[in-house]
């Protein structure tokens, strides 16, 4: 995979979460929504 596909995946991983969760939530929030939707995308954690 190249570094604009992994790129591509990466914001919209964060749009989808930002579109659901909304703003204002701690970053620890944020980034376990991430972890999650990468492993459901498949990616070694």
């Amino acid at each position: 995979m190249t570094e604009n596909e992994l790129a591509t995946v990466a914001v919209d991983i964060a749009y989808k979460i930002h579109t659901v969760l909304g703003p204002g939530l701690l970053e620890s929030v944020y980034e376990a929504a991430f972890v999650v939707e990468l492993e459901r995308r498949k990616f070694p954690i």
